[in-house]
């Protein structure tokens, strides 16, 4: 059977699933988003392990004191994760310890101990051992109704405090000194957003797993930031993402012949989106980037070759090697021109080479006057710099150098008005 993306949110069979991953999606998306504002991504990481031992000894309260299963995992998990996060604030203020230090050791402690237990469970009730895998690897399939409320009610109640405190949050997560010295409570706030980073993980582990929920507090993050780089908008792209993968991992883990798991999906959803706004956002993308600068290479070597040829003309030695592609850029661009194998610079080229002979001999006489490079020494900064000098950047050092009319090397240096 084909499913389609509404009825992922209309079939009765799919209605609980699908809005109970989107509104946890979207909680924990922007939790995270908080945690890479804070550089403690790595904290859910920590967390969801340290909630292991919370779930094996809330499954053994369900199967000895007859509680709700449900119920006495979250709190076992809750209370673990709080746990978790003041062992790490204790071991960095008492021992000393580094940030990665701590969250490793923290992750191998709790881990260690979940898996103690779990053993024993399996040796004493096979039952509830079963059960317990659920929560280890995630069971998106079993989700009701009244998982889409709770979940709904915490991005509900997060979102609000967001926006509420939205001016306080700006300043506790991007410079709590400041917050401090203006006297915000940052520690209460603190205290919040490690309760929603506490609750974000015992939530999600119930659709995606101990192992795996780590992966949605970090990726929608990342993939936010590579377009935005405003507060407001990046908890929005965060959900947004969030929400997207969510839905999409869902989708696509239903198209086989066969269900594939949901949980693995939709992190390798999350994963792949990151990774393709790494390589192609406009402004921050690998892609983009490379391109930027294999561009600004060309250009340089265009410039390069005008400038050699302005040389050789003063010279009178124009016959000179021209790679192919540079020589095609300059007829193109109107630089040069080629008669008989002979390279002639136009107007256009000879007034570009003489303001580059010119920045850089400019830029000579600013090294030597004032940071005192010796004369063998200048002219490979200034090869480089030549190209990168604006027209402001220039007529500030012209002014500042007071209009100097030979470099250091007493070769005189070209003025705009002059001919070839």
């Amino acid at each position: 059977m084909r499913y389609t993306l509404t009825l992922l949110f209309f079939d009765p069979l799919l209605r609980c699933v699908g809005l109970g991953l989107l509104f946890m999606s979207i909680f924990s998306s922007i939790v995270g988003a908080l945690a890479y504002l804070k550089r403690a991504s790595l904290i859910g990481e920590a967390l969801s392990h340290s909630c292991y031992p919370g779930v094996i000894l809330g499954a053994m309260a369900f199967a000895y004191f007859s509680f709700s299963m449900t119920l006495a995992v979250f709190l076992g998990s809750f209370v673990f994760s709080l746990l978790g996060l003041a062992v790490n604030y204790y071991i960095q203020k008492i021992g000393g310890l580094r940030p990665d230090t701590a969250l490793c050791f923290i992750v191998s402690f709790f881990l260690g101990l979940g898996v103690l237990l779990v053993s024993y469970l399996q040796q004493t009730d096979p039952v509830t051992y079963q059960s317990v895998q659920v929560y280890l690897y995630g069971q998106a399939a079993t989700l009701r109704e009244v998982h889409i409320v709770v979940y709904a009610g915490l991005s509900a109640v997060l979102l609000a405090i967001v926006i509420f405190y939205y001016r306080t949050a700006i300043m506790t997560f991007f410079d709590p000194a400041f917050a401090k010295s203006l006297g915000v409570r940052y520690f209460f706030v603190d205290i919040a957003y490690n309760c929603f980073l506490a609750i974000a993980v015992v939530v999600g582990i119930r659709s995606l797993g101990v192992v795996l929920m780590a992966g949605m507090l970090i990726a929608p993050p990342i993939a936010s930031r590579q377009v935005t780089c405003q507060f407001s908008s990046f908890l929005l792209f965060s959900a947004l993402f969030g929400a997207l993968s969510s839905i999409l991992g869902l989708w696509l883990s239903l198209q086989g012949p066969r269900a594939l798991p949901t949980g693995p999906i939709i992190l390798l959803v999350a994963v792949c989106l990151t990774l393709i706004l790494l390589f192609t956002t406009p402004n921050r993308g690998l892609l983009p980037r490379l391109y930027r600068r294999l561009c600004f290479q060309f250009q340089c070597n265009i410039e390069n070759a005008v400038k050699t040829l302005w040389k050789r003309e003063k010279e009178q030695a124009l016959v000179c090697h021209i790679h192919p592609v540079i020589g095609f850029a300059l007829l193109l661009q109107g630089l040069a021109k080629q008669r008989e194998k002979k390279w002639y610079l136009t107007e256009k080229g000879a007034k570009k080479a003489r303001h580059l002979v010119r920045l850089h001999r400019l830029w000579e006489v600013y090294l030597v006057r004032h940071l005192g490079y010796s004369l063998n020494k200048v002219h490979c900064n200034a090869e480089e710099m030549e190209h990168i000098i604006s027209q402001e950047m220039e007529a500030s050092l012209d002014a500042l150098l007071d209009y100097p009319k030979t470099d250091p090397h007493s070769r005189h240096i070209p003025r705009k008005e002059e001919g070839p």
